[in-house]
C-alpha cells in the first residue's frame, strides 16, 4: 500500500472516530450509563428508581426540555453544564412530565398509576417513581426509554428482585421482571449499548475509543 493510501486510511478512519464522539444537538451519550432499580416496597407497588450516569446528562435533558437559556447551547449543540442545572430539573413539573412518560409499569393485564415520589437531590440521589397497581404484583413489565429520545447511544442498566438484571436501550424498552421470589436474569447483555456503538465503529482502526472517562464538555477525541 502506498504511503499515499495509508495516509488517507488513516485520515478516513480519524474522521469516523470524531464524528462518533462529536457532540450533538440534544445529547452526549458517552461515559458511564445511567442505572435503575425495580422493586416491590409494598404488595400492589412497585418502585423504580432511576439514576443519572453523570451530572452533564442533565444539564443535556434540562436543555431538551427547554429548561435553559438559548445562550447555553452552543453552535454545535453542546451544553454548557452548570451546577444549578439539576436544581431546575427538580423545580418543574416538565421533569415529573418527562420521567411518567419514559416509565411505565404494567401488571395483570392493567397499567399501573405512577407518581414520581421523591426528586429532592437527583444528581446524588436519583428519582424515585411509585407506580400503583390495581392487585398484588408479582410480575410486572417495566418501560423505560429515559434520555433515549435524545440519542439512541444512551442505555441504562438495571437491576430488580433477587438479582435480575436488564438493559433498557432504544430498541429494548420493556422488560418483564419477576416478584414471586424465583429470581432470575435478564437475556439482555450486560453491556452499555452506547460503549458497543462506539467499540463497533472503530473496530476496523484496531482500537476501540474508551469513551466511559470523558463526558465533560473539556473532553477531546482520543486519535
Amino acid at each position: 500500500m502506498s504511503l499515499r493510501a495509508r495516509a488517507l486510511g488513516a485520515a478516513v478512519l480519524a474522521s469516523a472516530a470524531a464524528s462518533l464522539l462529536a457532540p450533538t444537538a440534544s445529547a452526549h451519550p458517552f461515559g458511564a450509563p445511567p442505572t435503575a432499580t425495580v422493586s416491590r416496597p409494598q404488595a400492589a407497588t412497585v418502585r423504580v428508581h432511576w439514576q443519572v450516569g453523570a451530572a452533564d446528562d442533565l444539564s443535556y435533558l434540562a436543555a431538551h426540555l427547554d429548561l435553559l437559556p438559548p445562550s447555553r447551547v452552543l453552535l454545535d449543540g453542546a451544553v454548557t453544564p452548570e451546577d444549578g442545572d439539576p436544581a431546575v430539573l427538580e423545580g418543574s413539573p416538565r421533569f415529573d412530565s418527562y420521567v411518567l412518560e419514559h416509565v411505565a409499569v404494567a401488571a395483570g393485564g392493567a397499567t399501573c398509576t405512577g407518581t414520581v415520589t421523591d426528586k429532592a437531590d437527583i444528581l446524588a440521589s436519583g428519582v424515585d417513581v411509585d407506580f400503583t397497581c390495581p392487585r398484588p404484583v408479582t410480575r410486572a413489565t417495566v418501560t423505560l426509554s429515559m434520555l433515549t429520545d435524545m440519542s439512541p447511544l444512551y442505555s441504562t442498566l438495571a437491576t430488580g428482585p433477587s438479582g435480575q438484571k436488564a438493559a433498557y436501550a432504544q430498541d429494548e424498552t420493556a422488560h418483564a421482571w419477576s416478584f414471586s421470589g424465583t429470581g432470575g436474569t435478564s437475556s439482555g447483555a450486560w453491556v452499555p449499548l452506547a460503549l458497543t456503538a462506539a467499540g463497533l465503529g472503530l473496530a476496523g482502526a484496531g482500537a476501540v475509543v474508551a469513551t466511559r472517562a470523558r463526558r465533560r464538555r473539556r473532553a477531546t477525541p482520543t486519535a
